[in-house]
């Protein structure tokens, strides 16, 4: 009797596993049939540049698809009392998500939107079905994609068809070669940069005074700048507790360079909220190094004036990561219906051939590279290749939260207030380091006594 139960036993085991078998391969996500009509829903930060260049070739591409397209703006609008920038974002992009006919399929540009719509829910990963496709990633820059998966812990919840570089080094060669000053080529560091800058101090071309170095435009402060020279000499504004640590020799040495460049007039302070100062810094400075956006400027640009584009300052220590910030970025909305035609339309705006037609568009105001690479390219006539030279991957990316992001503003401003009173008023660097650490302790303090609550 025993011998029989357990054969019954067995044939009830084996029926359980060949049912779960079949069901698993049942509930396993199928590509969607893209012969057949559907509608797919887009949130698109730049509704210009989606409505000029994306939408009529994905239209061509899938001819029963019809596309309706929203604005989904990364900047908050009619903020609320009290409301924070996170919770504004948070509040657009849930009226899009939430709205009667809720959008299937996001694309925007900045990175802290990504972070935002991973965190809330609001957007799925892709890695189930990059791996059921077998979807080829290895062509995309190297850089490009690990950030992708840094700031998705580990996932990628977004494709990128471009990138731009963090930075980009702009050298005016015609005011190199008036002043009879080599170009610097890479590596160079930013006190590299910041001293060559120093030797075009007190000159001028054609009766118009110049600068040497300048560091952006237009909305650039001096606070970025002292971050990012401060961190290519492994120092830090403050630590892990949020207390600040600007203050020692090392920083002093770090920063000698650039208080003699504001001293002798060499360092451009940048036109706050003007917007022909990125054009003016391109035209009347030796050196600008800049965000993407800034070197847009290079079109308005004379043909005329000489120039060369390059990547940004090296570490004092000797290494530089590959600089790419991911752009033009689209995401799946979590529980989207046609979820799974979205995912063929992401696949389609990332593939070599609609990425090359994309690339040689004109339409395109500010660098943006290809992800994939080997695609021929040129930004304003000028060849890029050396943007992609750098392989290595950023293995410390910062990923930082939106209050912190907004206390480090705060105390960027400081140090652009504090900086400029090394010229006006002739104060020491060792003093204005020390208002700056009194100062900034106290905006860590507020930040501390906020987040306790």
């Amino acid at each position: 009797m025993e011998t029989k139960w357990r054969k019954l036993l067995y044939i009830l085991c084996a029926a359980a596993i060949t049912l779960t078998a079949c069901s698993s391969k049942e509930a396993a996500p199928e590509k969607a049939d893209m012969s057949k009509p559907f509608v797919l829903r887009v949130g698109a930060s730049d509704l210009l540049r989606f409505m000029n260049d994306y939408y009529g070739p994905l239209k061509e591409r899938f001819p029963q698809m019809e596309l309706d397209v929203v604005e989904a703006k990364e900047w908050v609008l009619n903020p609320s009392p009290g409301e924070t920038f996170e919770e504004g974002l948070e509040r657009q992009y849930r009226t899009l998500i939430e709205a009667e006919q809720p959008v299937d399929v996001l694309m925007y540009s900045n990175m802290n939107s990504y972070n935002l719509l991973i965190d809330k829910g609001f957007i799925e990963p892709l890695d189930a079905r990059i791996k059921r496709d077998q979807y080829d990633t290895s062509a995309m820059y190297k850089p490009g994609i690990d950030a992708i998966r840094a700031y998705g812990g580990g996932e990628v919840y977004g494709l990128a068809p471009f990138f731009a570089p963090e930075y980009i080094t702009f050298f005016n060669v015609d005011l190199f070669n008036q002043m009879g000053v080599d170009v610097p080529k890479d590596p160079y560091t930013w006190n590299d940069l910041i001293e060559i800058g120093g030797r075009f101090a007190g000159q001028t071309v054609g009766g118009e005074p110049i600068s040497g170095f300048a560091y952006g435009c237009q909305f650039n402060s001096l606070g970025p700048l002292v971050y990012n020279i401060g961190l290519s000499q492994n120092l830090s504004l403050y630590n892990d507790k949020f207390e600040m640590t600007f203050q020692g020799q090392a920083w002093e040495g770090a920063l000698e360079p650039l208080a003699q460049a504001i001293m002798n007039g060499s360092y451009r302070f940048p036109a706050a909220n003007d917007k022909s100062d990125c054009l003016a810094a391109l035209k009347n400075s030796a050196i600008v190094v800049a965000l993407s956006d800034g070197v847009s400027a290079l079109k308005q640009l004379p043909s005329t004036i000489n120039y060369h584009i390059d990547v940004p300052p090296s570490s004092d220590y000797g290494t530089q990561y590959g600089s790419a910030v991911p752009q033009e970025m689209f995401s799946i909305v979590k529980g989207s219906p046609v979820a799974d035609q979205a995912w063929e339309v992401i696949k389609a705006i990332n593939d070599e051939q609609f990425v090359k037609e994309l690339s040689a568009l004109e339409s395109v105001n500010q660098p943006l590279l290809p992800m994939r690479e080997g695609i021929p390219y040129q930004y304003s006539g000028k060849p890029v290749d050396q943007f992609y030279a750098k392989k290595d991957s950023n293995p410390d990316i910062e990923r930082i939260p939106f209050d912190e992001m907004e206390a480090r503003g705060k105390l960027y401003g400081i140090i652009e207030e504090e900086f400029g009173k090394v010229k006006t008023e002739g104060r020491s660097l060792a003093d204005t380091m020390a208002v700056i650490q009194q100062r900034g302790t106290e905006v860590w303090v507020a930040f501390k006594s906020t987040r306790s609550k």
